[in-house]
């Protein structure tokens, strides 16, 4: 199975979840391009495309014809989009909060147009502005926001350039596709979904399990968008269930 890891963080999103899993699958989670330890990509080459590539282009790398994927948030959007565009590579879904149609929420919103402002950007990825989104984006009581801001904040000025560049790069059309497909994909498809994400309601979550034929949605209590890392142990049990 593949993990792909969401904006702003990396492969070490999985890291509750890779123990459990592993015990029955062969785990890959790479960094995506621009995040972790990947390379810095051209700022004109960023976008979903590159990212949807780069997991065909693993599987390649390592000899793997097929696989079971599970993506939070912009990762996400990467594998339903390799979902749609190769669905014979794919075996199981799992869809974690993302926001997979150009009608995107309005906090969203404000983040990708934010970064279009002279310093807006910059002040997202600052110590400050991390701290922010990761008290936003969590909601279980004994998870620690500052701590998970500090783990994964870039400590190089490239690794935060290109997290914004990532964003303004962002634009609607990138997201019809995948919006347009959703209908088409036909693997049995987990939405696993926090109850308190306040960039991702519920409605969009049973949103998404209308569009995609055999899907199911299971919700995650006391849990914010970065459910991976709010509620480790419920999402390991979910996924290996489900991926079982």
């Amino acid at each position: 199975m593949v993990l792909v890891h969401g904006w702003p963080v990396d492969a070490r999103l999985w890291d509750g979840q890779i123990p459990v899993l592993a015990a029955r699958h062969r785990v890959l989670a790479p960094d995506l391009p621009g995040f972790g330890g990947s390379d810095r990509p051209e700022p004109d080459r960023i976008g979903l495309d590159l990212l949807q590539r780069s997991l065909t282009g693993l599987m390649d790398a390592v000899g793997i014809d097929q696989a079971s994927f599970v993506g939070h948030d912009i990762g996400s959007l990467a594998v339903l989009l390799t979902t749609i565009r190769n669905p014979e590579r794919v075996d199981r879904l799992v869809v974690l909060n993302t926001t997979p149609y150009s009608d995107v929420p309005r906090l969203i919103r404000s983040m990708i147009l934010g970064t279009k402002i002279p310093g807006i950007g910059a002040l997202m990825v600052s110590r400050w502005g991390f701290r922010m989104m990761f008290r936003i984006g969590t909601a279980h009581p004994e998870t620690d926001a500052g701590l998970l801001a500090d783990l994964y904040r870039p400590k190089d000025r490239a690794g935060r350039r290109a997290l914004v560049d990532s964003l303004r790069r962002t634009t609607w059309r990138d997201l019809e596709e995948v919006e347009a497909g959703l209908g088409d994909i036909d693997k049995p498809t987990l939405i696993l979904w926090a109850e308190r994400d306040p960039t991702g309601p519920l409605s969009l979550a049973r949103h998404l399990v209308a569009d995609i034929p055999e899907s199911t949605l299971k919700t995650v209590p006391d849990c914010g968008h970065f459910l991976p890392l709010d509620r480790p142990a419920a999402v390991a049990e979910s996924l290996a269930g489900f991926l079982a």
